[in-house]
């Protein structure tokens, strides 16, 4: 059994390049498993073909609170420049923010995309807090295909520089038991980030490997990222997909795949993946 789909959104032209992604698959209702991409350096540039192009004087084409689609000049650009630049955790001036533990941290990124509408900027506060907690200021030591090194956050994380995360394709395989029943899930996570667009893509199947019979499966993603807005502080919420499928009843596995695209300079972009298992005496996730 299966459910796959899938959709593109074209949300404004990217003209940045020293921007980073985040592509989060989780393993447990609690817990994650994620590839984040960070920011490599402070802008202003591209150098991919020997020459530096200011972002300000060029212009970058950003949403607005209607989903239109808008261009930052000047002094909107620059501070968009400005707002996407990491901070150092030791900095943050919001209490929020202040020394957060490696929970505190997922339970903040996971529910950030909930408190806005695609348009929506960011508040000083959670803005504050993408800056210093989920933009990496540093890329890996190697940064040639694809270079991986562990997080700061969320577990079993990695992180990639931009230009390694255009053929992101990693693989996951997690048991987990749970309601009489052991249920394996399965599959692979993909993502890309590059001059002119940002895409996903997530398939696995979900399956039982011993125990109770099953009664349903229901998979979901769900796909955020944040990128320039046509209002103070230029940084917010542009791109936001969810969508869920479930199995026929008393199927014993579930194939499910999903995959999208958002064009324009993506800031930080996040997949969350689960899968739910039902059982005549409960439910539980994975991942």
């Amino acid at each position: 059994m299966s459910a796959m789909d899938g959709e593109t959104v074209r949300v404004h032209q990217n003209r940045r390049i020293a921007l980073g992604a985040c592509v989060a698959v989780s393993l447990l209702a609690t817990g994650s498993l994620g590839y984040i991409a960070g920011s490599a350096s402070a802008r202003p540039a591209s150098t991919l073909n020997g020459t530096l192009t200011s972002e300000a004087s060029s212009g970058i084409e950003a949403v607005s609170a209607g989903g239109e689609a808008s261009t930052l000049t000047g002094e909107a650009a620059e501070a968009y420049e400005e707002n996407t630049t990491p901070i150092d955790q030791t900095d943050v001036t919001f209490d929020e923010n202040t020394a957060l533990s490696r929970a505190e941290v997922e339970e903040r990124k996971d529910a950030l995309a909930d408190h806005y509408s695609v348009g929506q900027p960011l508040s000083a506060e959670d803005l504050e807090f993408m800056r210093a907690y989920l933009i990496d200021a540093e890329p890996p030591a190697s940064a040639s295909s694809p270079a991986i090194e562990a997080a700061a956050y969320g577990g079993a994380e990695a992180r990639i520089v931009p230009a390694a995360l255009y053929n992101l394709n990693q693989s996951f395989n997690v048991t987990i038991s749970g309601a009489g029943a052991t249920a394996n899930a399965s599959g692979r996570i993909t993502g890309g980030i590059d001059l002119v667009d940002a895409n996903w893509g997530v398939s696995w199947t979900t399956k039982r490997t011993g125990g109770k019979a099953l009664t349903k499966i229901t998979s979901s993603v769900k796909a955020d990222a944040f990128g320039a807005v046509a209002a103070w502080p230029f940084v917010g919420l542009i791109y936001s997909k969810s969508y869920s499928a479930t199995s026929p009843s008393g199927a014993s596995s579930w194939s499910f795949s999903r995959n999208g695209r958002a064009t324009g300079a993506v800031a930080y972009m996040q997949m969350d993946c689960r899968s739910y298992v039902y059982t005549t005496s409960g439910s539980f996730a994975l991942p």
